[in-house]
């Protein structure tokens, strides 16, 4: 059940009743750029669906910049 399950890696869940947003947003940074963008429940069909955009999304990314790396 997705109320008990915690996002993965670099996606993180969005409910913010005032303004009716309800979405997953996808955050990767590499190097000095970021990447952002927003899954939103109703575009993507429901919160299940949203999510699986979403980490298709978040492992494009990954595959196309290098491996992060600490200095």
């Amino acid at each position: 059940m997705l109320a008990s399950m915690t996002p993965p890696r670099n996606i993180v869940r969005v409910d913010h009743e005032a303004s009716r947003t309800h979405a997953w947003r996808v955050t990767v940074q590499r190097h000095n750029d970021i990447a952002v963008k927003t899954f939103s429940d109703a575009i993507y069909g429901g919160k299940r669906k949203a999510l699986k955009a979403a980490e298709a999304y978040r492992d494009e990314l990954l595959r196309r910049y290098s491996p992060y790396a600490h200095a």
